[in-house]
């Protein structure tokens, strides 16, 4: 052979040139040496046996190279050649230890082979189509900054895929460090052992590892996909890095990782999706961005995951997730909406600090242990949230929605006035929300209240019906409720002004329903105005809490909501609504001690003015004795006549001498005690309508202060 293509060489080259030549089941000996040599046109080596050491090192083919079947031993060498047509290796057997290095494939390559041991194509450059489907891999694969792809035509059906591994099998080692896919990359359901490597490289077009199998320590890191990446079904072995990666689109539903994945630092500029991902070991997110909506609907962590400095820049999806570990997610940022509807915690401790620019969606979510929560929002529900144990709930600038909750053992929720901070003590950045810290409830409705506690919270407009043992839940801290409508208002042609006091929202939502004056607080769209039958038990029970946690002040207000609403239950017997009506007038349901003084003055002064000019006579009567004797007996008749009006003009009877003797009479009918004073009928009726009137409206200004001061 050496002899042959000596003969055909060229003499300035001294390189063989061949024109058609066709080898078709030809058998090659050791040491088959074809370097340098110019295949003008077809070259056929379909079926042909090479033995060991067969070099095609710097081989040009100007035509189709036909490969198709041959055998190859060990040590072939393409090194640097060029294949400037067609280049078919369907079915070839490479032996160990075969060199692609450095070659250059101008047109469409298809390799159906079986490599034995250890291939290289580093550096080569695949300038069209390269259909690796089928190949079979040794140990060690390396495609190391090789090049896919660069002059690609236009698609055209059917050649759409322009670098293709699907259902390729790779031993370990499989090397594409570097490497540049300049179309689509397609390795679906390819194959990978041990040791597979993706690092720096670069992907101009969409890369498709869907249903994919990669072995232990798949490493892509630095690598870039500027279109879609799609992993979908892949599955990984133990211990997968995407650390610095650049995803335009990720796309990873469905996969399973089989061991710990880091992800740090890693960008998806735009949607990532890891729907119904399986991890089971540690997943690290820690300071990667994810640059638009971002789901891990249904994906199950089995240890822990790391979400820490992440950025989520849109909207982010937890829902249904498992969460066996710990889930961190301090310093993280959420810019959109954040949920984690129907996900399971597990045992973990802690679950927080979570910062969100917009809502946190908690609903549904089952604790299996104590935990702590700590959360800063806009909005953060809970709405049919379950917890299996004790639970601590911390939360900054949001407005919590606990409809629905359920559990069993003590709960708190709790304004944090301080910022969170992270186990080393640094406060978080909550830089994205604006206004004041503290947090208020939205709604308590279906919850057993027996074990809630509310601290520092804004009620503003809490919505209590619906809840059951409200009399059992327990109010802390500075929480806050919104008082009646301050300053004065007209109501028909009569000016009026409500009484200080602090409401539930369910009764601002009745009263503006009612055109009730200065009211401005209608019910949010979808809910039931309550009526006053209604909202009276609301207080009661909510009176009963406060009294039993022995704040008697703060449970007057609650008094006062609740006989204000049996005085405006239309079904209640219009007798006791009369007299509600006159409690409520004189003394404010005995809780208004100035408008029982008002009354009280009101009512000494009146009976002063009517005792001075009507009940005092003219003049005091003086009694008259008279006698008579008989046989020694003498009988003495002593009679007073009874007192005279005065029959002086009214003013005249208003004087110093009258105003001190009614005044006796009145500070006497103060503690029911006569005065002894001679008083005209009329006098005698006043007197004694004071005697009755005057203590009790005592008695309502001294109930209404004890009922501010009591302990």
């Amino acid at each position: 052979m050496s002899e042959l293509l000596a003969a055909i060489s060229d003499p300035n080259t001294q390189k063989p040139q061949l024109g058609e030549a066709l080898f078709t089941n030809a058998v090659f000996d050791d040491d088959a040496r074809f370097a340098g040599a110019d295949f003008q046109r077809f070259a056929g080596f379909t079926g042909a046996t090479f033995g060991d050491n067969t070099d095609f090192a710097a081989a040009t083919f100007e035509d189709l190279a036909g490969f198709s079947g041959a055998t190859f031993g060990d040590n072939t060498n393409f090194r640097a050649a060029v294949f400037q047509g067609r280049a078919d290796f369907p079915g070839v057997i490479f032996g160990e230890t075969t060199v692609f290095i450095e070659v250059i494939f101008d047109s469409f390559v298809a390799f159906g082979a079986t490599f034995g041991g250890w291939v290289s194509f580093e550096q080569a450059i695949f300038l069209v189509r390269a259909d690796f489907s089928g190949v079979t891999f040794g140990d060690y694969a390396w495609f190391e900054r090789a090049s896919f792809g660069e002059n690609s035509p236009a698609a055209t059906p059917g050649f759409n895929e322009y670098i293709n591994f699907s259902r390729s099998a790779f031993g370990n080692n499989a090397w594409f460090l570097g490497a540049t896919f300049h179309e689509r990359a397609q390795f679906a359901r390819a194959s990978f052992n041990d040791f597979t490597w993706f690092a720096q490289a670069i992907f101009h077009g969409e890369a498709v590892f869907e249903r994919a199998t990669l072995g232990d320590g798949s490493i892509f890191t630095g690598a870039t996909f500027n279109q879609s990446a799609e992993f979908r079904g892949a599955t990984f072995g133990k211990s997968t890095t995407f650390t610095e990666v650049t995803f335009e689109d990720g796309e990873f539903a469905s996969a399973t990782f089989g061991g710990s994945v880091n992800l740090s630092r890693t960008t998806f500029r735009e949607s990532a999706s890891f729907s119904k991902v399986t991890f089971q070991g540690n997943a690290d997110f820690a300071a990667a961005t994810f640059g638009a909506n971002t789901t891990f609907t249904g994906a199950n962590f089995q240890e822990n995951v790391q979400f820490e400095g992440t950025t989520f820049c849109s909207n982010t999806n937890f829902d249904e997730v498992s969460l066996h570990g710990a889930f961190n997610v301090t310093k993280a940022l959420f810019q959109g909406d954040v949920s984690f509807r129907e996900a399971q915690l597990g045992r973990a401790s802690n679950f927080g600090p979570l910062v969100c620019s917009s809502s946190a969606n908690l609903s549904g979510m089952e604790f299996e242990g104590p935990v702590t929560i700590e959360v800063a929002a806009r909005r953060v529900e809970f709405r049919g949230t379950r917890w299996a144990a004790t639970g601590a709930i911390w939360v900054r600038y949001a407005e919590v929605d606990l409809t629905d909750a359920f559990f069993e053992y003590p709960l708190s929720v709790t304004s944090r006035r301080s910022a969170f901070k992270s186990k080393l003590g640094e406060e978080i950045d909550e830089s994205s929300l604006t206004g004041g810290w503290k947090a208020s409830v939205k709604s308590i409705q279906g919850v057993d209240a027996a074990h809630l506690i509310l601290n520092d919270l804004d009620l503003t407009s809490c919505l209590f019906s619906g809840a059951v043992h409200l009399d059992q839940l327990r109010l802390e801290g500075e929480y806050t409720l919104r008082p009646t409508p301050p300053r004065w208002h007209r109501r028909g042609a009569f000016p009026m002004r409500w009484s200080r006091r602090y409401t539930l929202a369910e009764e601002q939502h009745w009263r503006t329903a009612e055109d009730w004056a200065g009211w401005q607080a209608p019910a949010p769209s979808g809910y039931e105005v309550l009526t006053p039958a209604a909202l009276a038990p609301l207080y009661r029970q909510l009176r009963k809490s406060l009294e039993d946690g022995k704040d008697e002040p703060g449970a007057a207000d609650f008094y006062y909501g609740e006989m204000e609403m049996r005085r405006n239950n239309v079904q209640r017997p219009r007798s006791e609504r009369l007299l509600l009506h006159l409690y409520w007038a004189l003394s404010g349901y005995g809780l208004r001690a100035t408008r029982a003084l008002t009354w009280l003055t009101l009512a000494m002064g009146a009976t002063l003015v009517a005792l001075m000019g009507w009940g005092l006579p003219k003049h005091e009567p003086k009694p008259t004795i008279t006698g008579e004797v008989t046989h020694s007996r003498a009988r003495l008749i002593s009679e007073t006549p009874d007192p005279m009006n005065s029959n002086e003009p009214l003013l005249q009877r208003f004087t110093t001498n009258r105003f001190e003797k009614s005044l006796r009479v009145v500070i006497n009918s103060v503690v029911f005690r006569s005065s002894g004073q001679n008083l005209t009928t009329i006098g005698t009726y006043v007197e004694m309508t004071s005697r009755f009137a005057v203590p009790t409206l005592l008695g309502l200004s001294a109930l209404a202060i004890r009922s501010r001061v009591k302990r």
